[in-house]
């Protein structure tokens, strides 16, 4: 069996999170265990009533009530107030809320708490140890991501917990931090990467390389799989592709703005995701999102270095992977090639505007290029930094972006805004970080999750030094 260059096997251990009122329960199909707390919530609704036999009457007309869109916990929380909806003339609705304020990312500049989230910017909200141990994949086998307002992590996972993920599935939180649930796809610790996708439909789309038996509801599968489930999080549809699992990786998956799925990655057998066997090396593929057939193919090229992907708002993908960053258009023919040498690419994403944002790590540096959909690139901005780097990047609403990357005693966490230019950075002490992630929650506020695998202490994001292993925060913008 051959194994990839850059691949590290280990074990992801999970600590288990004790919440009150956990139950445990079978997903769809059958195959997903899941383990969840559920907490209270609150909303308003109208009156319903029938008068004479006609159709029902929802509310007065000019009635009013408070309205508010934030997300729980916000409302009342710094600049965050509620606005006011009247009932419509003919009684059967409310109308738009008027008068709210809801989160937007912070002025830094201002006392103002514009986030709502009672923290300054770059400060922890809330944080949690994961588990300790090793895990597999050079750090491919974690994801996480904003779905349906909360916050979602999914990986391989251990625990001696049998009503917790002792295998390769998600777990789930709040906004505040309380946890929601942890679901099991698969008992097997073989699952070598990982990528999670919210979907603009509330679906949610899971990636899974080095797969033994995962079962998203529609039956166990091997090697690379991909599966579309629901805002419910019951299975839509699941396929796999290529049985040997430990020579197939999946390392990035996005979803286009027509919902289609596309995902990149590396091969050691040559890849068929139904248009012809693909050559040994780098691959890009797009299933269609309604049922996940094929769509398209194309092979990037020989080499082991992990490609980078990012969906463009005009359903073209791009792709960075040595020597140049290309643009394909939805059909996986070459729309353009960047000038931009991307040799040591690490990080894509998708600017609000459409441009792309790229992170190039170099000899102690990090450059930060933004490429317009044409491919031409901009004029770099260098930020310093010492030690494995690893940048990752995720881009705000407002057309900020965040960058996370490692340093040797220290997970870095810093805010860009449009230019490049730094508004904030914090680092966040350890003994040695190993990989991380950074997602957006809410459009403003960034999401980490990193592993730490030094000796003494884990990471501190704030909140006191946490045990060695995973660990995922929440930071105020």
């Amino acid at each position: 069996m051959r194994l990839s260059p850059f691949l590290r096997l280990g074990w992801l251990a999970l600590v288990p999170i004790v919440a009150c009122g956990d139950s445990s329960s079978t997903g769809s199909g059958g195959a997903a265990a899941t383990t969840s707390a559920t907490t209270g919530s609150t909303g308003s609704t109208g009156t319903g009533s029938s008068a004479g036999g006609g159709a029902p009457t929802m509310c007065k007309p000019g009635e009013t009530r408070a309205c508010y869109s934030g997300p729980t916990g916000s409302q009342g929380i710094g600049a965050c107030v509620p606005g006011v909806e009247t009932c419509n003339p003919t009684g059967d609705g409310f109308g738009a809320c008027t008068g709210e304020i809801v989160p937007v990312i912070e002025d830094c500049a201002s006392p103002t708490d514009e986030s709502c989230d009672g923290k300054g910017c770059g400060e922890s909200i809330w944080s949690h140890a994961l588990g300790n141990g090793l895990y597999g994949g050079a750090g491919a086998a974690m994801d996480l991501v904003d779905w349906n307002g909360d916050v979602l992590v999914g990986g391989t996972f251990q625990s001696s917990d049998p009503m917790l993920l002792n295998g390769t599935g998600w777990l789930r939180y709040h906004a505040d931090g309380t946890f929601v649930e942890a679901r099991k796809l698969q008992s097997n610790l073989t699952v070598l990467g990982v990528r999670v996708s919210a979907t603009s439909d509330g679906g949610l789309v899971y990636g899974a390389s080095g797969a033994t038996g995962i079962d998203f509801g529609g039956g166990p599968l091997d090697g690379l799989a991909v599966a579309k489930l629901d805002a419910m999080g019951k299975h839509v549809w699941s396929k796999a592709f290529a049985a040997s699992y430990l020579n197939d990786f999946l390392t990035d998956m996005k979803v286009s703005p027509t919902g289609d799925v596309a995902v990149v990655g590396i091969t050691l057998d040559g890849m068929d995701f139904g248009g012809g066997m693909l050559a040994v090396g780098g691959y890009v593929a797009t299933l269609k999102g309604t049922d996940g057939s094929y769509l398209h193919q194309a092979a990037l090229g020989p080499g082991n270095v992990i490609p980078a992907l990012a969906a463009l708002p005009d359903g073209r993908f791009a792709v960075a992977v040595p020597p140049s960053l290309r643009i394909f258009n939805a059909d996986l023919t070459v729309s353009c090639t960047s000038a931009l040498a991307v040799n040591n690419v690490a990080a894509l994403a998708t600017m609000p505007n459409g441009d792309l944002m790229v992170a190039i790590t170099g000899a102690n540096s990090i450059q930060l290029v933004r490429v317009t959909p044409d491919c031409t690139p901009g004029t770099p901005v260098v930020v310093t930094a010492t030690g494995g780097l690893l940048p990752k990047l995720a881009p705000a609403t407002n057309g900020d972006f965040f960058l996370s990357y490692r340093t040797p005693t220290d997970h870095a966490v810093s805010r860009r805004n449009a230019a490049g230019a730094e508004v904030w950075t914090k680092l966040f002490p350890s003994s040695g970080v190993n990989d991380h992630r950074i997602s957006i929650f809410g459009g403003i506020s960034p999401i980490v999750l990193s592993l730490n695998l030094g000796s003494g202490n884990g990471i501190d994001y704030g909140n006191g030094p946490l045990p060695l292993g995973a660990a995922l925060a929440r930071i105020a913008p």
